[in-house]
């Protein structure tokens, strides 16, 4: 399975972080790429829709994430902004960001 997730917006926008990062759980040790699996299932990913803005009128400075998932049979994108009200896409979210940091 291959997640893509790509930031952008907030106060200070930094290029850096618009970069799409590209996570092959092939490549994961197995706790997290379970762990991964697990909570694409619990959030029902494949079943939200492509769009999901909370952010309120007028509202500045939150980030938008768009986050692809590619299960070898499927791919679905959702992208998403700040306030994530959804508690599972909200987990979903804080588990790849810290694959990323951590590289695990």
């Amino acid at each position: 399975m291959k997640v893509t997730l790509e930031t952008s917006g907030g106060f200070a926008a930094l290029p850096g972080l618009a970069r799409p990062i590209t996570i092959d759980t092939a490549s994961l040790d197995a706790k997290a790429a379970t762990e991964l699996h697990s909570l694409i299932a619990e959030s029902t990913f494949f079943e939200l829709p492509p769009l999901i803005d909370t952010t309120q009128k007028g509202a500045a400075d939150f980030f938008t994430h768009q986050l692809s998932i590619d299960d070898g049979s499927s791919i679905h994108t959702v992208r998403f902004t700040e306030p994530i009200l959804n508690p599972f896409l909200q987990r979903l979210l804080t588990l790849i960001q810290a694959i990323i940091r951590t590289g695990k």
